[in-house]
């Protein structure tokens, strides 16, 4: 008896004192944040009536706005955020100087385009003038808001349409771990990747598709993004690849499908939150070169909650009181 309440003491004692072990990583939600992720990016409609265009809805003037053909809803406007990219806010308003009104919309993402999936049901938001639309954070590259009504005009309205993602970014994740891969050319080996020199490289062997290059992150941890570059002087290309995660380096699964991504010479992939200790990129086309190119390989996750592995404490004493 003496015994189990001396092992009950120390238990406690560790608890208190931050020292047991954690069953794995926690992770808390991110709240949007970072920059508008629409500025400068492609937009479409569903219609515009006279001079008020589609460009008017991300060309950071809120006096400028886009219009629909009145009377015909629905009506529909679209941001294309280049690649799929986690968010969690959209902003929509009007001129300045407007009269409030009601204008009743859904929130719809896709990732091709064409087939889109409803982020955020229809409801009334009021504009006055600017209306906040909250949600958990999802992944996609099309934005689309779909009005049904409004209360001011016969139309869909709108100035400025603005996305904002989960505010996220740890440190470079990948910096200085264990590089390794299918081939290399000559002398562009694997750990050229994560040298912090983007003027060294990784080139897999030629005319010998699919290749790969990963990175062992040293334990499994939260992660969101890889970051993908060549040299800053080399011209523009087209590298078809995947991204896979595993956390035994032996069996992989697909986190990221296969695309096409233009190096220009950075490549940003984002996507939901997953837990790995491999990050691979599988790649199967390149449209200047026929290898796998990669100077740098970098790997980021949540600025919040644990993206470090829990570690077993040190050094720790005890001697059974007499």
């Amino acid at each position: 008896m003496r015994t189990r309440q001396v092992i009950q003491r120390l238990v406690a004692a560790l608890a208190a004192t931050g020292l047991l072990i954690s069953a794995g990583p926690v992770v808390t939600a991110s709240a949007a944040g970072g920059p508008n992720l629409a500025a400068g990016k492609a937009v479409a409609v569903s219609s515009t009536n006279g001079g008020f265009v589609a460009g008017n809805l991300n060309d950071g003037n809120q006096g400028s706005y886009w219009e629909s053909v009145n009377n015909a809803f629905p009506q529909w406007a679209r941001v294309d955020l280049g690649s799929p990219t986690p968010i969690d806010q959209v902003i929509l308003k009007l001129p300045a100087g407007w009269g409030s009104r009601v204008q009743t919309l859904a929130v719809q993402g896709s990732l091709d385009g064409t087939g889109f999936s409803t982020i955020v049901g229809s409801t009334g938001y009021t504009f006055n003038p600017t209306a906040t639309i909250n949600f958990p954070a999802t992944t996609t590259r099309y934005v689309r808001v779909e009005i049904t009504a409004n209360t001011g005009w016969t139309a869909a309205q709108i100035s400025e349409f603005e996305i904002y993602g989960v505010a996220s970014s740890s440190g470079n994740l990948a910096q200085g771990k264990t590089m390794s891969e299918s081939s290399h050319a000559d002398v562009y080996v694997a750990s050229n990747a994560n040298d912090g020199n983007q003027a060294s490289y990784w080139e897999s062997a030629n005319n010998a598709f699919p290749q790969w290059l990963q990175v062992d992150l040293g334990a499994a941890v939260a992660i969101n993004r890889v970051v993908l570059k060549i040299p800053s002087g080399w011209g523009a290309r087209t590298q078809t690849l995947s991204v896979q995660g595993s956390t035994t380096g032996s069996s992989f699964t697909t986190i990221v499908a296969s695309a096409g991504y233009n190096f220009a010479p950075t490549v940003t992939i984002n996507f939901n939150q997953t837990t790995t200790r491999y990050v691979r990129i599988n790649i199967t086309a390149n449209t200047v070169w026929p290898a796998g190119q990669i100077s740098e390989f970098e790997v980021y996750g949540p600025t919040s909650g644990d993206t470090q592995a829990p570690t077993a404490p040190s050094n720790l004493a005890f001697t059974l009181p007499a």
